[in-house]
């Protein structure tokens, strides 16, 4: 008896499912947060509910898969030479306003990301990019990086 009942329970809870499957058109995704978010600026987010959301609503150059390893982004694929990294963005990459990303909005963000105006707090992991170290220290113009 117990099984039949959860048999058409979880039977209409299926068919309820994928009823609903077509009609909506906005999607929402949902998160349990410890706190509000004081901000969802990829640049100066830290805590974990910042860095959750700012992870889920922003995309980089590349993204780690699920398995671990490390894959295109908003970069479709790279090449190398020495210490020189090139980066062939997705012609597909939109903003949400319809515009196109572009190489010019990486730009503006590592050099946003490394300014001592902002006061990143994950700034440090940009040191391996040309002049960031500099840059941080208020020795160099932002300009100067990379």
């Amino acid at each position: 008896m117990v099984k039949k009942v959860l048999s058409l329970v979880l039977a209409t809870v299926m068919i309820v499912c994928l009823a609903a499957c077509g009609g909506y058109k906005d999607e929402y995704i949902y998160f349990e947060l410890r706190e509000a978010p004081l901000t969802l600026d990829p640049q100066t987010a830290s805590t974990d509910s910042e860095l959750l959301i700012v992870r889920n609503i922003f995309e980089g150059l590349m993204r780690r898969a699920e398995d671990g390893t490390i894959v295109g982004g908003v970069g479709e694929s790279y090449s190398y030479k020495n210490l020189t990294y090139t980066f062939k963005l997705r012609e597909d990459a939109l903003w949400s306003n319809g515009e196109a990303v572009t190489a010019q909005d990486f730009v503006f963000a590592f050099r946003r990301a490394v300014d001592p105006k902002i006061k990143a707090p994950f700034a440090s992991r940009l040191m391996c990019i040309e002049g960031a170290e500099g840059i941080i220290a208020g020795q160099a113009d932002i300009s100067s990086l990379g």
